[in-house]
């Protein structure tokens, strides 16, 4: 009975210590390496190896003892982590750092030292990455399952996962914003802002009041782009697709200076700022058509229709055999409206 009851408790430790994530908490004991075995505990031992994909980390604020916090140096994967008031977490290599489970360094410190991919496939904690340094770096959301995307100030950041991924309010992006094919991204009704390509293979669905504000290069070759109530696509860069635009609600608007604008059926049309527009082709309007004071909206010999009001504060430009179709009220006061041939 002994014996059976030695083997049976043997084979529960085995089972609790296979099946159950480490807890490993950071002490900074000898340096800042994340992967070093001595700079963590595991129940107050020092375990034998670092943290790896099956462990929860804890960084707390070891100011007071070794005030030595956690750098990375290679890849790494973890399941959850929590960075506590005080403590901070560095990636300072070019490589992916995996959370698997949740993450969250609201009350903490977490710094980007080189270009590495934050891969965040969990929950993410409001206000989750803390007190978050995006001046490198990507953070990549890549859940198969819905996820919240934090409001904050990102270098680089990608949507990837087969489900949609959430805004929780405004978010600037000063690199690049990838939304992967299969991937959907609702701002809902917040505006997100981003200065370097916009590359959108995927869905994005920009709801109410919801603004994406596209500064640079806007490639949405594969997309689906859906629009509700007043919402705004704004461009400055060049644009290279559209993919299938939503002409049933919200507007989309070329601001910038000197733009192509895509043949397309849109439902509000706005040209706005100094520079050129160009119709690529035939361009449909089921809404509205305005073009703003000191804008210029050039047809060329192509066609443009509007069901709804034409607002031309601007210049248009009607070439050749081009056509300006206004099927609703016009009001060109303060315009200048040019057509030859």
């Amino acid at each position: 009975m002994n014996i059976k009851f030695t083997l049976s408790l043997l084979f529960i430790l085995f089972i609790n210590f296979n099946v159950f994530a480490d807890e490993y908490l950071w002490t900074g004991a000898s340096s800042t390496s994340f992967n070093a075995a001595g700079n963590w505990t595991v129940l107050g031992l020092v375990p034998s190896d670092g943290p790896g994909s099956s462990d929860n980390i804890t960084i707390p604020d070891v100011s007071g003892a070794s005030n030595i916090f956690p750098v990375t140096s290679q890849a790494e994967s973890v399941v959850a982590v929590t960075v506590n008031s005080g403590a901070t977490l560095t990636l300072g290599s070019a490589d992916n750092f995996t959370v698997s489970g949740a993450f969250n360094a609201s009350a903490g410190t977490l710094t980007f030292t080189a270009a590495a991919n934050l891969i965040l496939n969990g929950t993410v904690a409001s206000s989750g990455l803390g007190a978050f340094t995006e001046s490198t770096g990507t953070v990549t959301y890549g859940s198969g399952s819905a996820q919240d995307i934090d409001s904050d100030d990102y270098h680089h950041l990608v949507i990837s996962g087969g489900a949609t991924k959430t805004s929780q309010g405004s978010i600037s992006v000063a690199g690049t914003l990838t939304v992967q094919a299969g991937a959907t991204y609702d701002l809902v009704a917040t505006t997100t802002t981003v200065t370097g390509t916009s590359t959108i293979a995927g869905t994005i669905n920009i709801d109410g009041s919801g603004v994406y504000d596209a500064n640079g290069a806007f490639d949405g070759t594969g997309s689906t782009i859906n629009q509700d109530g007043t919402s705004r696509l704004q461009m400055s860069g060049t644009v290279t697709a559209l993919g299938t635009l939503d002409d049933g609600a919200g507007t989309v608007e070329y601001d910038g200076g000197t733009q192509n604008v895509l043949a397309d059926a849109y439902f509000n049309l706005e040209i706005d700022q100094s520079g050129t527009k160009t119709a690529q082709g035939t361009i449909t309007a089921a809404g509205t058509l305005t073009v703003q004071t000191g804008a210029t909206y050039d047809l060329v010999a192509t066609t443009t229709t509007v069901t709804g009001t034409s607002t031309i504060a601007g210049t248009i430009n009607i070439d050749g055999s081009g056509v300006y179709d206004a099927n609703g009220a016009f009001d060109g006061t303060g315009s200048t409206i040019n057509q030859d041939g």
